[in-house]
């Protein structure tokens, strides 16, 4: 029997200020072995690519690519395989993750889980690549029937491989707090979405890592805010929230509401991302227009003096 590990959070780690004793983040050894860890890298590899390039949304069909500003630092190759999926989810549920997982859906009134997506993502790091600090998205998965919202991380290699590479559990206000999870051949680790989390930078060697997410029905509610706004996670939707409502639908509406700040203020990255998902009849140029006439209303700090959102 496998059992869960638990990881010592840092206090302001969850993107709705939740106490960490109500998030979730597990890891659990020797749930694969490495002859399908092997597997899982030879079947993946030729498709490894570093992405530079933001392609069209499907619904507006235009077949336009851009540049991204700032592109991934890791190469990526996914495919689907149901069949490893469930075999992976049995083999939690066998053990203590799956346990973890469903006790923390309970918690939050989420109801069961359904399994895991079947689309699975290999991420290689090389010497420089990293994995810069975010929360994960929330993912509609089977035609809308169901979504994630805990993200699984499965490592394919030891850290003798590599050095560098840690998943690093960050405090949202300052960066030198933090948890590490060290990188072990066979390890998974779940976590919900709403962790402040990054992949360290690799300084020599090869990680490889699959990635998918735990699915839960898409009519289960979505967990309430904690109430605290003061600790809320600096992510983008709790600045938006609190500048002006239309802002976040906006910022929803292209794909950027749960990035991080740092993320949305790089250049081009919110032009660009309109650009791509603006639909024909201008939803989200109308839903910016709204937004910045809104936010223009608040009192201008004078010259000289720095705004700080708290």
């Amino acid at each position: 029997m496998q059992s869960a590990h638990s990881v010592s959070l840092p206090a302001r780690i969850h993107r709705d200020g939740r106490p960490t004793n109500e998030c979730l983040c597990v890891y659990v050894d020797s749930v694969v072995d490495a002859a399908d860890c092997a597997a899982l890298v030879a079947r993946g590899a030729p498709a490894l690519k570093y992405i530079t390039q933001a392609a069209d949304n499907e619904a507006s069909k235009t077949g336009a690519a851009v540049a991204l500003q700032n592109p991934r630092r890791y190469q990526l190759a996914a495919w689907r395989d149901p069949g490893f999926a469930e075999r992976l989810w049995q083999s939690l549920l066998a053990g203590g993750g799956g346990a973890a997982v469903a006790a923390w859906a309970a918690a939050r009134g989420l109801g069961e889980p359904f399994g895991l997506n079947e689309r699975l993502r290999l991420l290689r790091y090389r010497p420089g690549d990293r994995f810069e600090s975010h929360f994960d998205r929330e993912v509609p998965t089977d035609c809308g029937r169901h979504r994630s919202l805990v993200t699984v991380l499965l490592y394919l290699n030891d850290a003798d491989n590599f050095e560098g590479g840690a998943t690093l559990y960050e405090d949202t206000t300052e960066a030198k707090r933090f948890a590490a999870v060290a990188p072990a051949r066979g390890r998974v680790v779940l976590f919900e979405h709403d962790l402040w989390h990054s992949g360290a930078p690799v300084v020599a060697g090869t990680k490889l890592v699959l990635r998918t997410d735990v699915l839960f029905e898409a009519a289960a509610p979505k967990p309430p805010p904690a109430p605290a706004p003061r600790d809320r996670a600096k992510g983008v939707r709790g600045l938006a929230d609190a500048v002006a409502p239309d802002l976040s639908d906006a910022l929803d509406a292209i794909g950027l509401l749960d990035c991080g700040v740092e993320a949305l203020l790089a250049p081009g990255r919110a032009a660009y991302a309109a650009m791509l998902a603006d639909a024909p009849d201008g939803q989200v140029d109308r839903l910016w227009a709204a937004a910045v006439a809104e936010a223009s209303a608040l009192p201008v700090a004078p010259a000289n003096t720095r705004a700080v959102v708290t």
